[in-house]
């Protein structure tokens, strides 16, 4: 049996059709082309604002990690002792106290240094390290 006995011309109206079924497939192959593309791109933009909240999440459990564990250190006696001394100006007994003119203007400056964002957990040590020294 021959192939081409198979194999027809198409009439001149089946052509027509098949144009027009063809055109039909690239308009709705380009349509979900772009349609993916722009889902694409929200994902891609969903992931970037996921990963800059989890990395404000972060930061804001490293505060309030250090704000407790100065909440800690003010409910003992040298937390007490250390605010009477420096916010209330407070002296025991047979102390002296010095007042330092223009020492108001140095206080109220903002000299500690910003947090840098991190997107890992500091460790321990580095937590205990940021406390101690930057308070």
């Amino acid at each position: 049996m021959n192939i081409t006995g198979w194999i027809r011309k198409p009439t001149r109206g089946q052509s027509g059709a098949m144009l027009v079924a063809a055109l039909m497939f690239c308009v709705v192959s380009y349509n979900l082309y772009y349609c993916c593309q722009i889902k694409q791109r929200e994902l891609e933009e969903r992931q970037r604002e996921l990963v800059k909240l989890k990395s404000d999440i972060s930061l804001a459990e490293y505060t309030n990690s250090q704000l407790k564990a100065q909440v800690e250190y003010l409910a003992t006696d040298a937390g007490a002792e250390e605010v009477a001394r420096e916010k209330l100006g407070l002296v025991k007994p047979g102390e002296v106290s010095f007042v330092v003119l223009g020492g108001d203007d140095l206080r109220k400056a903002n000299l500690k240094p910003t947090v840098a964002v991190e997107t890992s957990d500091p460790g321990l040590m580095m937590r205990f390290m940021h406390w101690f020294f930057l308070g």
